[in-house]
This record gives structure tokens, C-alpha cells and sequence, in this order.
């Protein structure tokens, strides 16, 4: 089994994947939402955990000071509690629409140890899934090396 990560935006609500998690949660160990500071808009979180209290989710909050990179902090923060061999990145608008999806996933799990949705030359946040044990030898960095990378470019160039 795996565990998700996703970085969530406090003053944003994503009804269709809080539905998925629902009806497939029994397919991740843990399910890990960082909530990150948006310092505008509405504070949805609590109205989330509580949509989602039977889901058996991990909720933490990152707050980002200085000039750190929110994500990278986010993700950093929920891989302190994945102990899982393998993680999903992904995030709330990548949606699911092939039922053969977990077949070719888990098939592929068994000859990669990286792998997920394109965009042009980079594998894309919304969807990458790596072997632990891979993730432990990078430096852990998901931000962005400005006007070169993307968030998660640095982990995919370890």
C-alpha cells in the first residue's frame, strides 16, 4: 500500500476529491492533507476535517516563513508522518477517469521506481508516485529553482 500526500490550499474545497478519497480509500496506508497558509480567502479547514472524519485522514497545517517555498514545506512536513515503501504526490484536480488506472499502476510499480504524468520533459506534480527508498537518497527539496524548475523538478533531478 501507499500513501498520498497532497498539499491543500486552507481557503479552497475540492467536493470531487474528497469524494474520491472516499470510495478508494482503502487502497492507501495513509492519506496525508497539509493544509497550507493562503493569507487571503475563507479558512476551510475545519469544515474539511469534519467532511472528512471518517476517512481516517492525517491532517497537518504548514505555515511558511521567510522565504521558503510553500510546497516544499508542505511536503516536507507530511513525509514525517509517511512510512509507507511507496508515496503519491498528487493533487485535487487530477482525476481518475480510466477504471484500468490501479492495474497499470500497480503493474508498473513492479518495474519503476518513479513514475507519473507528464508535462513536456517533466514528470508533473499532480500525479507522481516514487519508492521510498528511492525519495530517502534525494534531498528531499520540491520547490521551484527559479525560472528553471518546477516544484519537484529538484527531487526529479536527484
Amino acid at each position: 500500500m501507499m500513501d498520498i500526500i497532497v498539499s491543500w490550499p486552507k481557503n479552497c474545497d475540492y467536493p470531487v476529491w474528497r469524494e474520491f478519497i472516499r470510495n478508494n480509500r482503502e487502497l492507501f496506508k495513509n492519506v496525508i492533507i497539509v493544509f497550507t497558509d493562503t493569507f487571503f480567502g475563507d479558512d476551510y479547514m475545519d469544515f474539511i476535517k469534519t467532511a472528512m472524519v471518517q476517512d481516517n485522514i492525517t491532517f497537518l497545517t504548514s505555515h511558511v516563513r521567510g522565504d521558503k517555498d510553500w510546497r516544499n514545506e508542505a511536503v516536507n512536513t507530511g513525509l514525517k508522518y509517511s512510512f509507507s515503501d511507496w508515496v503519491w504526490f498528487t493533487e485535487q484536480d487530477f482525476f481518475i477517469t480510466d477504471h484500468n488506472f490501479w492495474i497499470a499502476i500497480g503493474a508498473i510499480m513492479e518495474r519503476a521506481d518513479c513514475f507519473g504524468a507528464f508535462e513536456g520533459e517533466r514528470l508533473h506534480p499532480c500525479c507522481l508516485f516514487i519508492k521510498r527508498s528511492l525519495l530517502d537518497k534525494t534531498m528531499k527539496d520540491f520547490g521551484i529553482l527559479k525560472d528553471k524548475l518546477d516544484h519537484f523538478g529538484l527531487v526529479q533531478r536527484d
